[in-house]
């Protein structure tokens, strides 16, 4: 190969050597106050978790699977505990629970005719 070939690929090389130090040394040395865009913080993660669980909720509640829908309200509560909404989710799923188990404690009490 020509010296100008090993010129060029001897270029590119400490080009993307030089980007890759320029971009990624303050991930080697841990100085994590110079990539504040490239941390998912705390704050974000329980903003999103809450959020996913929430949803995950709302579609349990709508298949009618209100034990499941009460389970993931509740750990959406626990990413995002001021949220008025999550709780007032709860209590309807609550209440909904109770409604069913009393209707279905009820049913269970009816005599059960022997007749054919």
């Amino acid at each position: 190969m020509d010296n100008r070939v090993y010129l060029k690929i001897s270029i590119i090389i400490g080009t993307l050597g030089c980007l890759f130090l320029y971009f990624y040394s303050p991930i080697i040395t841990s100085d994590v106050s110079l990539i504040p865009d490239l941390i998912y913080s705390e704050d974000d993660y329980h903003a999103d978790a809450a959020r996913i669980y929430k949803d995950l909720g709302m579609l349990a509640q709508r298949r009618n699977d209100f034990t499941q829908a009460l389970k993931l309200y509740q750990i959406s509560l626990d990413h995002k505990p001021d949220s008025q909404e999550l709780q007032d989710k709860l209590v309807v799923i609550d209440k909904i629970l109770r409604q069913s188990q009393t209707q279905f404690a009820h049913h269970q009490e009816k005599p059960i005719s022997t007749q054919l």
